[in-house]
């Protein structure tokens, strides 16, 4: 199954405040958003989408042992929505993201944003913010690269 995103300048964001809690090592977001059916799945974290394929939050573990430092920030990003296109859209039933190999996860202490993908490096593709805090990395092609992430974080 090819899973595929697109940006959707014409969506607002989804406005809410992503928590990381360290105690669970675990993401939400809060408050919950109305209509999420189902997610897709990357290593441990979850991307909501509703019944049309709009990214609404992220969720999920993100154990903070195996953070990585690093004193990169996100470039500019716009904000809008992301569409994930799946085969079939199936309420309750998750989709498994199928990166080659596991994301790694990068922390500025500084500015605490949380970078999880398979390049920091990422130059020349499109960065759109569709959650408040939660910036998708894009290709032309549909491919999602990663994700910067921007928690308050509880202990």
């Amino acid at each position: 199954m090819n899973i595929t995103f697109k940006k959707n300048t014409r969506r607002n964001i989804t406005i809410g405040t992503l928590l990381y809690r360290e105690s669970e090592y675990s993401l939400e977001f809060d408050p919950l958003p109305v209509g999420g059916v189902t997610s897709v799945l990357i290593d441990y974290l979850n991307l909501e989408i509703d019944e049309e394929g709009n990214v609404l939050y992220v969720w999920g573990l993100a154990p903070k042992a195996t953070w990585k430092d690093t004193e990169k920030i996100p470039p500019s990003y716009i904000q809008g929505g992301v569409q994930c296109h799946l085969d079939k859209i199936i309420p309750g039933v998750s989709k498994m993201f199928n990166n080659i190999s596991p994301w790694q996860m990068f922390f500025n202490k500084r500015s605490e944003w949380l970078f999880t993908g398979e390049d920091i490096n990422y130059k020349g593709f499109e960065y759109i913010e569709f959650a408040q805090n939660c910036v998708a990395i894009l290709s032309d092609s549909g491919e999602l690269k990663g994700l910067w992430l921007r928690p308050l974080i509880i202990p």
